[in-house]
This record gives C-alpha cells, sequence and structure tokens, in this order.
C-alpha cells in the first residue's frame, strides 16, 4: 500500500516529517489536498484524448525536436535498456521564457515547444497545467528541503530556467502482446528530484520494492502520485528511494497519465547534503553532477534507433530460422557499436 500525505493545511514541518518517513521505506506517495483545479485537470485530459486520436500524420507533424519536445510514437521509447520498447506514444513540453527572448546560449532540452499547428486551445491548457502543476511542486520541494535538514528554499535558486518537462502518455490497448515480457513502459527509475503523476483512474503502475516485489500504485483520479527520482535519491545520500517502477500493457482499456518531472537548472550542481550510506566504500557513486549531464545520459539511453528497431524486430522472428536472425541480429548490434 503507498502511503498517502494530505497537503492541504500546507503545514511544511509535518509534511516534512512525513516525507521523511515514508521515503525511507518506499519513494512512492499519494498526495491529497493539492489544490489544482478539477476543471484544469478535466480539460488537460480532455486536450490529451484529442490529439492522440488525431491522424498518424498530423501526431508525426510535431515529432521530437532537437530540444526533445515534441511528439513520440509507439515503440520510439525504450526506458528500460534491457527490456523491449515501450507500447506508448507520449508528446512532452517544456518550459518557456517568460519574455520569449531567446537564450544567450544552446543549452539541451532548453527551446520552443513543439505545439501542433493552429491548436492555440491545447497550447493555452498545457501551459495553464505547467505552471500550476509547478507551485504545487516548489511547494513540496520546499517540504523535501526541510526533511534533510535545509532551508525551505533550498532548492529555489535552482529553478531558473528548468528543465522540468510535462508529458502526455497514451497506453493503447493490446490485446496479443507479440512478446510476453512486452510492457507499456518498462522498469526504470525517474530522473529529477520528484515526480507529480496525473493519471485518468485506470491501473497500470506499478512499484518494486525493496525485496523485488511489485505493487500496484493505487490511487484515486482527483490525487497525485508522487515520487522521488534519482536526484533526490542521490542528494538525501540514498536514505530516499528512487524506486524502479514499470506500467503494464493495457489488455482491455486505454490508459492515460500524465507526469511532471520535476528537474532544475542544467547547470544545477547536484550532491549530497546528507552523509551517504555507504560512503567510504563507493565514493565515485556520490561524486557530485550537474543535472543536465545526468539527464543527457539517460534520455539518451532512453530512444531508440532505427538499427535498435531492427534488431530488435530480427530477435523476435518465430519460425525455423529463428537462430539465423539471431546471428544477423547480433552482427547488426556489433557494428552499429562500432561505428
Amino acid at each position: 500500500m503507498i502511503p498517502k500525505i494530505d497537503i492541504k493545511d500546507r503545514a511544511r514541518d509535518r509534511i516534512a516529517d512525513e516525507i521523511s518517513r515514508h521515503c525511507r521505506q518506499v519513494g512512492f506517495f499519494v498526495v491529497t489536498g493539492h489544490g489544482l483545479e478539477k476543471s484544469l485537470i478535466n480539460e488537460l485530459f480532455a486536450v490529451s484524448r484529442d490529439f492522440f486520436g488525431s491522424e498518424q500524420k498530423e501526431k508525426d507533424a510535431v515529432s521530437l525536436s532537437e530540444f526533445h519536445r515534441g511528439y513520440a510514437r509507439v515503440g520510439a521509447e525504450k526506458i528500460d535498456p534491457y527490456g523491449p520498447e515501450d507500447f506508448r506514444e507520449t508528446y512532452l513540453m517544456g518550459w518557456e521564457s517568460p519574455d520569449k527572448e531567446p537564450l544567450p546560449q544552446r543549452i539541451p532540452f532548453l527551446g520552443p515547444n513543439n505545439w501542433p499547428a493552429g491548436n492555440k486551445y491545447f497550447q493555452q491548457v498545457l501551459l495553464s497545467y505547467y505552471h500550476s502543476v509547478m507551485q504545487v511542486a516548489q511547494f513540496l520541494l520546499e517540504c523535501f528541503a526541510l526533511s534533510i535538514g535545509q532551508a525551505a528554499g533550498f532548492f529555489k535558486n535552482n529553478f531558473k530556467a528548468p528543465l522540468s518537462n510535462l508529458v502526455l502518455a497514451h497506453y493503447p490497448v493490446l490485446e496479443n502482446a507479440p512478446r510476453q515480457a512486452m510492457l507499456g513502459c518498462g522498469e526504470h527509475t525517474d530522473y529529477g528530484l520528484i515526480t507529480l503523476l496525473l493519471h485518468d483512474g485506470n491501473p497500470g503502475l506499478q512499484v518494486k520494492t525493496r525485496q523485488g516485489e511489485w505493487l500496484s500504485a493505487d490511487a484515486s483520479a482527483d490525487d497525485l502520485i508522487v515520487n522521488v527520482g534519482d536526484m533526490m535519491e542521490f542528494i538525501s545520500g540514498g536514505k530516499y528511494i528512487s524506486n524502479p517502477h514499470r506500467v503494464e500493457v493495457m489488455r482491455h482499456t486505454p490508459r492515460t497519465s500524465i507526469p511532471f518531472f520535476v528537474q532544475p537548472d542544467y547547470e544545477a550542481l547536484i550532491k549530497p547534503v546528507l552523509v551517504p550510506l555507504d560512503e567510504a566504500g563507493n565514493t565515485a557513486r556520490w561524486k557530485p553532477r550537474l543535472a543536465g549531464a545526468y539527464l543527457e545520459e539517460r534520455i539518451a539511453q532512453s530512444f531508440i534507433s532505427d538499427e535498435q528497431k531492427l534488431i530488435l524486430a530480427l530477435k523476435s522472428a518465430a519460425g525455423p530460422e529463428k537462430n539465423i536472425m539471431k546471428n544477423i541480429a547480433e552482427l547488426l548490434k556489433f557494428l552499429s557499436q562500432s561505428q
């Protein structure tokens, strides 16, 4: 069972204590009393359904840009490097400069959003929700800061031009998966500080415990599911858990979820503020790192090339030629790695 934290009264000290208690056991909790407008949430799901229900060529017209913003087809992402490609499609957007002025230098992941042409309403709804959920995230970060013995504003200065992004994720129905192990989204941890997730009420999200068991992350569609990301685990010296999680393939009913990944500025230095549990024996793990560089590394592992797609297709081939196909796949893998 994932614990619940009610933040309606905005009592930072109490909430910080609950975060500290829960996140040492499981890095997931449900937030009630978040204050996000129900009408805005309904609009967000409505525009998501409309977008994913549009013609494929319309979605492809806003495919992922060089700034990692826009649409990704089913199978474009392989968030578990050792698993099959994910059976979902997504649309990603992120922070925009309020004055619309270009940044003085090119920063990965920071650039214009790749909006669908002629759909201002879609743009307005997503931007409105982005700014609203960011306010909730900033309050939760204040509570997280207090929970690790820091001032409430500990994270604030690292959100001048944040890499936080909002993702619309659609999980279509797949009655007969081509591979038994296929998932809507493979096993992974989130990369940033925390994640705030909305979902449509359909089950599918599963969380892995320290003991290796998979638990269903059940929550009302009116609540937020919040989880610890890799950066927060790092800052806490490993005391808070960035839990592996995954999403099952939808067998009967499609699912829409909308995660907001709370990620600081590219140049934010991520380092432990609590003494790491294994500092003496694993100093390399706790070496400070730039937030943006870490995101680049993780995201590059998640989106698969055409060569990797061919390898996956060949490996899944059935029939008497299967061993031949496997050998060809291994050869292609070797060639792609040697280029």
